[in-house]
Protein backbone atom coordinates (compact mmCIF):
# COMPACT_ATOMS: atom_id res chain seq x y z
CA UNK A 1 0.00 0.00 0.00
CA UNK A 2 1.40 3.58 -0.95
CA UNK A 3 0.06 6.85 0.85
CA UNK A 4 0.53 10.40 -0.30
CA UNK A 5 1.93 12.17 2.94
CA UNK A 6 -0.64 14.15 4.97
CA UNK A 7 -0.23 17.04 7.26
CA UNK A 8 -0.39 15.63 10.58
CA UNK A 9 -2.35 18.18 12.90
CA UNK A 10 -5.92 18.03 11.44
CA UNK A 11 -5.59 13.81 12.03
CA UNK A 12 -5.10 14.17 15.82
CA UNK A 13 -7.78 12.37 17.21
CA UNK A 14 -6.43 9.33 15.66
CA UNK A 15 -3.66 9.53 18.33
CA UNK A 16 -6.44 7.63 20.06
CA UNK A 17 -3.93 4.95 20.32
CA UNK A 18 -1.63 6.54 23.15
CA UNK A 19 -4.21 8.40 24.57
CA UNK A 20 -8.00 6.92 24.85
CA UNK A 21 -8.88 7.08 28.20
CA UNK A 22 -11.99 5.21 30.29
CA UNK A 23 -14.08 6.28 32.97
CA UNK A 24 -16.04 4.72 35.84
CA UNK A 25 -18.77 4.04 37.81
CA UNK A 26 -19.15 2.78 41.31
CA UNK A 27 -21.81 0.66 42.04
CA UNK A 28 -22.41 0.35 45.71
CA UNK A 29 -19.48 2.24 46.85
CA UNK A 30 -17.11 -0.07 45.46
CA UNK A 31 -16.79 -1.99 42.06
CA UNK A 32 -16.06 0.16 39.01
CA UNK A 33 -17.59 -0.60 35.69
CA UNK A 34 -15.60 0.59 32.44
CA UNK A 35 -17.89 3.21 30.46
CA UNK A 36 -17.66 2.42 26.32
CA UNK A 37 -15.83 4.95 24.34
CA UNK A 38 -18.87 6.96 22.51
CA UNK A 39 -21.99 5.54 24.20
CA UNK A 40 -23.41 7.63 27.60
CA UNK A 41 -21.52 10.88 28.41
CA UNK A 42 -17.84 11.37 28.20
CA UNK A 43 -16.00 10.39 32.19
CA UNK A 44 -14.29 13.37 33.54
CA UNK A 45 -9.91 13.03 34.16
CA UNK A 46 -10.45 11.69 37.70
CA UNK A 47 -12.96 9.51 38.87
CA UNK A 48 -14.68 9.88 42.18
CA UNK A 49 -12.59 8.71 44.98
CA UNK A 50 -14.29 5.64 46.99
CA UNK A 51 -13.15 4.68 50.41
CA UNK A 52 -10.95 1.38 50.89
CA UNK A 53 -12.72 0.16 53.83
CA UNK A 54 -12.03 -3.33 56.33
CA UNK A 55 -13.84 -6.11 54.37
CA UNK A 56 -13.03 -5.07 50.53
CA UNK A 57 -11.15 -7.96 48.76
CA UNK A 58 -7.92 -7.45 47.13
CA UNK A 59 -9.38 -7.80 43.82
CA UNK A 60 -11.78 -4.95 44.95
CA UNK A 61 -8.99 -2.71 46.28
CA UNK A 62 -6.74 -3.62 42.68
CA UNK A 63 -9.36 -2.12 40.84
CA UNK A 64 -10.02 0.57 42.63
CA UNK A 65 -5.77 1.33 42.67
CA UNK A 66 -6.04 0.57 38.82
CA UNK A 67 -8.02 3.48 37.99
CA UNK A 68 -6.80 5.91 40.77
CA UNK A 69 -10.13 5.76 42.73
CA UNK A 70 -8.89 4.38 45.66
CA UNK A 71 -8.87 6.85 48.88
CA UNK A 72 -7.24 5.30 51.75
CA UNK A 73 -7.68 5.93 55.30
CA UNK A 74 -6.72 3.02 57.78
CA UNK A 75 -4.11 0.69 55.92
CA UNK A 76 -6.33 -2.61 55.37
CA UNK A 77 -3.22 -4.58 54.18
CA UNK A 78 -2.19 -4.46 57.82
CA UNK A 79 -5.63 -4.67 59.69
CA UNK A 80 -6.86 -7.57 57.15
CA UNK A 81 -6.15 -11.25 57.95
CA UNK A 82 -6.58 -14.53 56.50
CA UNK A 83 -7.29 -18.11 58.18
CA UNK A 84 -4.00 -17.74 59.63
CA UNK A 85 -4.03 -14.64 60.81
CA UNK A 86 -1.56 -13.28 58.40
CA UNK A 87 -2.26 -9.40 56.96
CA UNK A 88 -1.74 -9.13 53.68
CA UNK A 89 1.86 -7.85 54.05
CA UNK A 90 2.62 -11.15 55.56
CA UNK A 91 0.58 -13.76 53.54
CA UNK A 92 3.64 -14.40 50.61
CA UNK A 93 0.88 -12.75 48.21
CA UNK A 94 2.33 -9.71 46.06
CA UNK A 95 -0.78 -6.69 47.39
CA UNK A 96 0.81 -3.54 44.85
CA UNK A 97 -1.90 -1.92 45.92
CA UNK A 98 -0.80 -1.29 49.67
CA UNK A 99 0.21 1.91 50.61
CA UNK A 100 3.32 0.14 51.76
CA UNK A 101 5.57 -1.97 50.04
CA UNK A 102 4.79 -5.77 50.22
CA UNK A 103 8.18 -7.32 50.31
CA UNK A 104 6.83 -10.61 48.40
CA UNK A 105 6.80 -7.82 45.10
CA UNK A 106 10.34 -7.69 45.18
CA UNK A 107 10.79 -11.15 43.28
CA UNK A 108 14.39 -11.04 41.32
CA UNK A 109 14.85 -11.81 38.04
CA UNK A 110 12.93 -13.69 35.78
CA UNK A 111 13.82 -16.40 33.67
CA UNK A 112 17.64 -18.50 33.17
CA UNK A 113 20.72 -16.63 33.43
CA UNK A 114 21.30 -15.89 30.10
CA UNK A 115 24.48 -18.09 28.40
CA UNK A 116 26.29 -19.00 25.15
CA UNK A 117 28.11 -17.38 22.46
CA UNK A 118 28.14 -14.69 20.64
CA UNK A 119 25.72 -14.42 17.48
CA UNK A 120 27.04 -15.26 13.55
CA UNK A 121 25.89 -11.67 12.54
CA UNK A 122 25.00 -8.62 13.68
CA UNK A 123 21.79 -7.73 15.75
CA UNK A 124 20.17 -4.64 14.25
CA UNK A 125 17.15 -3.13 16.73
CA UNK A 126 14.14 -1.93 15.06
CA UNK A 127 11.78 0.26 16.90
CA UNK A 128 8.30 0.62 16.32
CA UNK A 129 5.28 3.13 15.50
CA UNK A 130 5.54 6.84 16.97
CA UNK A 131 8.93 5.76 19.32
CA UNK A 132 11.11 8.74 18.70
CA UNK A 133 14.15 6.71 20.19
CA UNK A 134 12.83 5.35 23.59
CA UNK A 135 12.82 1.51 22.92
CA UNK A 136 15.97 -0.13 23.28
CA UNK A 137 18.08 2.35 24.42
CA UNK A 138 20.55 1.69 26.94
CA UNK A 139 19.79 -2.10 26.29
CA UNK A 140 22.90 -2.46 23.39
CA UNK A 141 25.53 -2.09 26.19
CA UNK A 142 24.27 -5.55 27.59
CA UNK A 143 24.72 -7.45 24.47
CA UNK A 144 27.36 -5.79 23.56
CA UNK A 145 29.18 -7.44 26.56
CA UNK A 146 28.28 -11.03 25.47
CA UNK A 147 30.31 -10.56 22.49
CA UNK A 148 27.57 -9.88 20.01
CA UNK A 149 27.39 -6.86 17.27
CA UNK A 150 24.69 -4.32 18.04
CA UNK A 151 22.91 -1.66 16.12
CA UNK A 152 19.89 0.48 16.65
CA UNK A 153 18.56 1.64 13.58
CA UNK A 154 16.75 5.12 13.49
CA UNK A 155 13.41 5.30 11.50
CA UNK A 156 10.31 7.39 11.27
CA UNK A 157 7.98 7.31 13.82
CA UNK A 158 5.18 7.95 11.71
CA UNK A 159 5.10 6.48 8.51
CA UNK A 160 3.95 3.57 6.21
CA UNK A 161 5.59 0.46 6.04
CA UNK A 162 6.85 0.76 3.24
CA UNK A 163 8.12 4.14 4.12
CA UNK A 164 10.08 3.06 7.57
CA UNK A 165 11.36 -0.06 5.28
CA UNK A 166 13.33 1.90 2.83
CA UNK A 167 14.86 3.96 6.27
CA UNK A 168 15.64 0.26 7.11
CA UNK A 169 17.53 -0.98 3.95
CA UNK A 170 20.00 1.80 3.84
CA UNK A 171 20.61 1.37 7.31
CA UNK A 172 21.08 -2.10 6.70
CA UNK A 173 23.51 -1.99 3.90
CA UNK A 174 25.48 0.26 6.27
CA UNK A 175 25.61 -1.94 8.67
CA UNK A 176 26.68 -4.50 6.17
CA UNK A 177 29.67 -2.84 5.35
CA UNK A 178 30.34 -1.19 8.51
CA UNK A 179 31.25 -4.96 9.73
CA UNK A 180 32.05 -6.90 6.43
CA UNK A 181 29.23 -9.17 6.99
CA UNK A 182 26.58 -11.40 4.23
CA UNK A 183 23.77 -11.30 6.98
CA UNK A 184 22.03 -9.51 10.19
CA UNK A 185 19.59 -10.83 12.57
CA UNK A 186 16.73 -8.37 12.76
CA UNK A 187 14.85 -7.90 16.16
CA UNK A 188 11.85 -5.88 15.94
CA UNK A 189 9.33 -3.96 18.33
CA UNK A 190 5.94 -3.62 17.71
CA UNK A 191 5.84 -1.82 14.38
CA UNK A 192 8.90 -2.67 13.71
CA UNK A 193 8.55 -5.92 13.25
CA UNK A 194 6.38 -4.72 10.01
CA UNK A 195 9.00 -3.14 8.44
CA UNK A 196 11.43 -6.34 9.03
CA UNK A 197 9.20 -8.29 7.28
CA UNK A 198 8.48 -6.12 4.40
CA UNK A 199 12.14 -5.37 4.19
CA UNK A 200 12.91 -9.31 3.23
CA UNK A 201 10.49 -10.14 1.03
CA UNK A 202 9.33 -6.74 -0.96
CA UNK A 203 13.02 -4.82 -0.98
CA UNK A 204 14.59 -8.09 -1.32
CA UNK A 205 16.46 -8.86 1.45
CA UNK A 206 16.22 -12.49 1.99
CA UNK A 207 19.94 -12.97 1.01
CA UNK A 208 20.89 -10.48 3.74
CA UNK A 209 18.76 -10.86 6.18
CA UNK A 210 19.27 -14.16 8.81
CA UNK A 211 16.34 -14.31 10.67
CA UNK A 212 13.71 -11.94 11.79
CA UNK A 213 12.08 -11.56 15.32
CA UNK A 214 9.33 -9.79 16.51
CA UNK A 215 8.21 -8.87 19.67
CA UNK A 216 4.58 -7.71 20.01
CA UNK A 217 4.29 -7.14 16.40
CA UNK A 218 0.53 -6.48 15.32
CA UNK A 219 0.74 -9.02 12.97
CA UNK A 220 -2.88 -9.85 12.40
CA UNK A 221 -3.42 -5.72 12.95
CA UNK A 222 -4.83 -3.42 15.92
CA UNK A 223 -8.43 -2.92 16.51
CA UNK A 224 -7.67 -0.15 18.15
CA UNK A 225 -6.17 1.09 14.71
CA UNK A 226 -9.70 0.23 12.92
CA UNK A 227 -11.33 2.26 16.06
CA UNK A 228 -9.23 4.67 14.89
CA UNK A 229 -10.16 5.05 11.51
CA UNK A 230 -13.84 4.72 11.45
CA UNK A 231 -13.83 7.96 14.26
CA UNK A 232 -11.94 9.77 12.83
CA UNK A 233 -14.34 11.58 11.04
CA UNK A 234 -16.96 11.73 13.58
CA UNK A 235 -18.33 14.82 15.05
CA UNK A 236 -19.81 14.74 18.66
CA UNK A 237 -18.90 15.18 21.99
CA UNK A 238 -16.46 12.25 22.83
CA UNK A 239 -14.42 13.37 19.67
CA UNK A 240 -14.22 17.02 21.51
CA UNK A 241 -12.99 14.98 24.53
CA UNK A 242 -10.30 13.04 22.67
CA UNK A 243 -8.92 16.13 20.84
CA UNK A 244 -7.91 18.11 23.70
CA UNK A 245 -6.16 15.29 25.35
CA UNK A 246 -4.91 14.58 21.67
CA UNK A 247 -3.63 17.67 21.03
CA UNK A 248 -1.48 17.91 24.35
CA UNK A 249 0.21 14.53 23.32
CA UNK A 250 0.80 15.56 19.92
CA UNK A 251 2.62 19.01 20.56
CA UNK A 252 4.36 17.25 23.54
CA UNK A 253 5.76 14.70 21.20
CA UNK A 254 5.79 15.56 17.70
CA UNK A 255 6.78 17.80 15.16
CA UNK A 256 5.16 18.02 11.46
CA UNK A 257 7.18 16.13 8.85
CA UNK A 258 7.37 15.14 5.43
CA UNK A 259 7.58 11.33 6.33
CA UNK A 260 5.01 11.83 8.87
CA UNK A 261 1.80 9.97 7.48
CA UNK A 262 -0.33 8.95 10.45
CA UNK A 263 -3.51 7.63 8.56
CA UNK A 264 -1.09 5.66 6.15
CA UNK A 265 0.80 4.10 8.94
CA UNK A 266 -2.58 3.67 10.77
CA UNK A 267 -4.01 2.11 7.66
CA UNK A 268 -0.95 -0.51 7.43
CA UNK A 269 -1.35 -1.34 11.39
CA UNK A 270 -5.50 -1.90 10.89
CA UNK A 271 -6.62 -5.77 11.01
CA UNK A 272 -7.39 -5.36 6.86
CA UNK A 273 -4.09 -3.70 5.75
CA UNK A 274 -2.55 -6.56 7.84
CA UNK A 275 -4.26 -8.99 6.51
CA UNK A 276 -3.77 -7.73 2.77
CA UNK A 277 -0.07 -6.98 3.84
CA UNK A 278 0.11 -10.84 5.54
CA UNK A 279 -1.46 -12.08 1.79
CA UNK A 280 1.37 -9.87 -0.10
CA UNK A 281 4.33 -10.58 2.06
CA UNK A 282 4.78 -14.56 2.28
CA UNK A 283 8.12 -16.01 4.44
CA UNK A 284 11.38 -16.54 2.84
CA UNK A 285 11.98 -20.26 3.13
CA UNK A 286 15.99 -18.80 4.22
CA UNK A 287 14.86 -17.11 6.85
CA UNK A 288 14.06 -18.10 10.56
CA UNK A 289 10.81 -15.94 12.12
CA UNK A 290 10.20 -16.19 15.54
CA UNK A 291 7.90 -14.38 17.85
CA UNK A 292 6.95 -13.03 21.19
CA UNK A 293 3.94 -11.88 22.67
CA UNK A 294 3.47 -9.37 25.92
CA UNK A 295 0.92 -10.10 28.82
CA UNK A 296 0.12 -7.08 30.95
CA UNK A 297 -3.40 -6.48 33.18
CA UNK A 298 -4.82 -3.19 34.76
CA UNK A 299 -4.57 -5.05 38.10
CA UNK A 300 -1.12 -7.14 37.77
CA UNK A 301 -3.15 -10.74 37.62
CA UNK A 302 -2.76 -13.14 34.91
CA UNK A 303 -5.89 -13.51 32.41
CA UNK A 304 -7.58 -16.44 32.46
CA UNK A 305 -6.58 -19.00 29.48
CA UNK A 306 -2.90 -17.29 29.41
CA UNK A 307 -1.29 -20.32 29.31
CA UNK A 308 -2.79 -21.36 26.52
CA UNK A 309 -2.71 -19.22 24.52
CA UNK A 310 1.27 -18.32 25.45
CA UNK A 311 2.98 -21.74 26.30
CA UNK A 312 6.06 -20.81 27.45
CA UNK A 313 5.11 -18.08 30.10
CA UNK A 314 8.43 -15.84 31.67
CA UNK A 315 6.14 -15.39 34.63
CA UNK A 316 7.79 -15.37 38.38
CA UNK A 317 7.02 -18.05 40.99
CA UNK A 318 4.89 -18.02 43.36
CA UNK A 319 2.34 -15.69 41.66
CA UNK A 320 1.32 -17.34 38.25
CA UNK A 321 -2.11 -18.12 39.21
CA UNK A 322 -2.78 -14.56 41.44
CA UNK A 323 -1.32 -11.57 41.61
CA UNK A 324 2.20 -10.96 39.69
CA UNK A 325 1.49 -10.01 36.44
CA UNK A 326 2.76 -7.28 34.92
CA UNK A 327 0.53 -3.60 36.02
CA UNK A 328 -0.14 -2.39 32.58
CA UNK A 329 0.76 1.78 32.30
CA UNK A 330 -2.24 3.50 33.65
CA UNK A 331 -2.58 4.93 29.44
CA UNK A 332 -2.33 1.61 28.26
CA UNK A 333 -5.75 0.43 30.07
CA UNK A 334 -8.18 1.81 27.56
CA UNK A 335 -6.48 0.32 24.91
CA UNK A 336 -6.26 -3.04 26.25
CA UNK A 337 -10.20 -3.20 26.26
CA UNK A 338 -10.30 -2.26 23.19
CA UNK A 339 -7.88 -4.93 22.10
CA UNK A 340 -9.88 -7.42 23.79
CA UNK A 341 -8.24 -10.60 24.86
CA UNK A 342 -4.94 -11.32 26.28
CA UNK A 343 -2.84 -8.39 25.30
CA UNK A 344 -0.20 -6.12 26.24
CA UNK A 345 -2.24 -3.00 26.11
CA UNK A 346 -1.79 -2.62 22.87
CA UNK A 347 -1.08 -5.59 20.56
CA UNK A 348 -2.88 -9.11 21.71
CA UNK A 349 -1.27 -12.78 21.70
CA UNK A 350 -3.35 -13.44 18.72
CA UNK A 351 -1.99 -10.35 16.57
CA UNK A 352 1.86 -11.15 17.88
CA UNK A 353 2.22 -14.26 16.94
CA UNK A 354 4.27 -15.38 13.93
CA UNK A 355 6.40 -17.44 12.33
CA UNK A 356 7.48 -20.02 15.61
CA UNK A 357 5.96 -18.50 18.91
CA UNK A 358 8.57 -18.14 21.21
CA UNK A 359 6.02 -17.47 24.05
CA UNK A 360 5.06 -14.23 26.38
CA UNK A 361 6.98 -11.95 28.39
CA UNK A 362 5.24 -10.42 31.64
CA UNK A 363 5.27 -6.63 30.16
CA UNK A 364 3.18 -3.84 28.80
CA UNK A 365 3.79 -2.27 25.37
CA UNK A 366 5.95 0.19 26.78
CA UNK A 367 7.97 -1.64 28.79
CA UNK A 368 9.22 -4.67 26.90
CA UNK A 369 12.08 -3.25 24.85
CA UNK A 370 12.96 -0.14 27.54
CA UNK A 371 16.05 0.25 29.55
CA UNK A 372 14.36 -0.04 33.47
CA UNK A 373 18.32 -0.50 34.53
CA UNK A 374 17.01 -4.02 36.42
CA UNK A 375 14.48 -5.99 36.83
CA UNK A 376 10.75 -4.92 36.92
CA UNK A 377 8.98 -5.05 40.56
CA UNK A 378 6.34 -7.30 40.30
CA UNK A 379 7.57 -9.74 37.98
CA UNK A 380 11.26 -9.62 37.50
CA UNK A 381 11.15 -8.89 33.91
CA UNK A 382 14.03 -7.55 32.77
CA UNK A 383 14.36 -6.12 29.16
CA UNK A 384 18.37 -6.58 28.55
CA UNK A 385 18.03 -9.84 29.93
CA UNK A 386 15.49 -10.98 27.57
CA UNK A 387 17.21 -9.49 25.08
CA UNK A 388 20.27 -11.56 25.86
CA UNK A 389 18.21 -14.54 26.47
CA UNK A 390 17.05 -14.09 22.51
CA UNK A 391 20.41 -13.09 21.13
CA UNK A 392 22.05 -16.32 22.57
CA UNK A 393 19.29 -18.39 21.28
CA UNK A 394 19.47 -17.43 17.98
CA UNK A 395 23.01 -18.02 18.12
CA UNK A 396 22.34 -21.58 19.40
CA UNK A 397 20.94 -21.78 16.09
CA UNK A 398 23.56 -20.79 14.39
CA UNK A 399 22.45 -17.15 13.37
Amino acid sequence: MTHAPRPLAPLAVALLLTTLAVGCDVEDGRRPSPLVFGQGTPPTDDPDPVPVEQGMTKLEVAELTSIGAAAWGDDICALSTNDLGQNWYEDDECDWYCPRPDAACNVGPVGPDPEGSAAQYPLVLVHGFMDKGGAFIGLEPALRADGHEVERVSLPPIAPVAVRAEHLAAQVDAILEQYGVEKVNLIGHSMGGLDSRYLVHHLGYADRVASVTTIATPHRGSVVADTVLGWTDADNEWVDWLMDKVVAALENNFEGGDDEDLIGALEDLSTAGTAVFNANTPDDAEVFYQSWAGVSSPIAKWQDGVEAQCGDVLAAEPYFFGFGNDRMAAMLIPLSAVVGGINDGVVSVHSATWGRMRGCIPADHLDQVKDQGGPLWITGYDSARFLRQVAFGLSKRGY
